[in-house]
């Protein structure tokens, strides 16, 4: 099984000796991320290790949040959200880890966040920027060809809540090419961190 101490000093040590974050999400803990899923697929691990491993890369990525904003407070506040059927929360973190660098306030409601109560968490954090993760790793479920559907309806209905408030959304990760229907729809969609980046 992976060595968290191991993940931990590489992840946090390479924060620490200045390597760029978007640098940081997009070679190290996204690469590393694609390995443990090519695993996966030739049976070299099983889903449970898969699991595990992705669990100790989220909590080391989840520790350079503890102390954030790192920069200065931009006075806005974004909110992170994982789709119900999305249990992985590493793009969710890693997001809310750049959101941080870039000077925001940032709530996440993390994994299975209920769409419904959503429009009354945006009044009462005064949320200014919605930002939705949706990764296409085997262990997403929201992209399963089972739950398109509803993961497309859920998609429509944040963006024309978000029309009606007047609020930015974006949306980041692969699994978005799945939802045809509404990529046409989405205005900000990122693939890398430094993609986000630019964004924010």
């Amino acid at each position: 099984g992976p060595d968290e101490e191991t993940v931990n000093n590489i992840i946090n040590g390479s924060y620490m000796y200045g390597i760029p974050l978007a640098d940081l999400l997009d070679y190290v803990v996204d690469i590393a991320g694609y390995l443990v899923e090519k695993k996966l697929k030739v049976n070299e691990i099983s889903h449970a290790d898969a699991y595990l491993s992705r669990k100790v890369i989220s909590r080391s990525v989840d520790s350079l949040n503890k102390d954030k904003p790192n920069s200065s407070f931009n006075g806005k506040n974004a909110l992170c959200v994982n789709f119900e059927d999305n249990l992985p929360d590493i793009g969710v973190i890693m997001s809310e880890a750049l959101l941080r660098h870039k000077g925001y306030n940032v709530f996440n409601t993390g994994s299975h966040a209920y769409l419904g109560d959503l429009e009354d968490v945006i009044k009462s954090k005064k949320i200014h920027l919605l930002l939705f993760y949706l990764c296409d790793m085997q262990c997403c479920n929201a992209v399963a060809s089972e739950n398109i559907l509803k993961t497309t309806e859920q998609v429509k209905e944040v963006l024309s809540l978000a029309k009606s408030i007047n609020l930015k959304v974006v949306f980041g990760g692969l699994g978005l090419s799945n939802l045809k229907g509404v990529k046409p729809l989405i205005k900000h969609s990122f693939l890398t961190f430094h993609n986000l980046q630019k964004i924010v």
